[in-house]
């Protein structure tokens, strides 16, 4: 079996045992890529940030609608987090540009489906 793709199944399967369901357990927090920004991201795309759930989402949401952010820093002024829960979600966060977070296992699934395109070549 080609080498990268072995590599690809081995990493795809390490990711899904670490996966949201393996999350909501308490054994680790889903891996993402990418940033969200404060200021335009979805509920959605907030919930993807490690400890972030509907709650903690909605709270953002109804700080930005009073006080947009202008720093990331102000992430503690919102209702229910702390700087331990900050400094958790920190290298995600942004308040300017798009939000380009990205759940890591579809990451892999995309990698694994191109490494075997390439193997289908003749």
């Amino acid at each position: 079996m080609n080498r990268s793709l072995c590599a690809g199944l081995l990493l795809a399967g390490f990711l899904l045992a670490s996966s949201p369901a393996a999350a909501a357990n308490g054994s680790a927090p889903p891996r993402v890529s990418g940033v969200v920004n404060l200021n335009t991201a979805t509920p959605d795309q907030l919930k993807m940030l490690p400890g972030v759930n509907q709650k903690a989402a909605d709270a953002i949401v109804a700080h930005r609608a009073q006080h947009p952010f202008t720093r990331p820093e102000e992430l503690v002024n919102v209702k229910g987090f702390s700087r331990k829960r900050y400094h958790r979600v920190k290298p995600f966060l942004s308040v300017h540009g798009d939000s380009s977070i990205r759940l890591a296992e579809k990451l892999v699934r995309k990698a694994v489906n191109v490494g075997q395109k390439k193997l289908k070549k003749p």
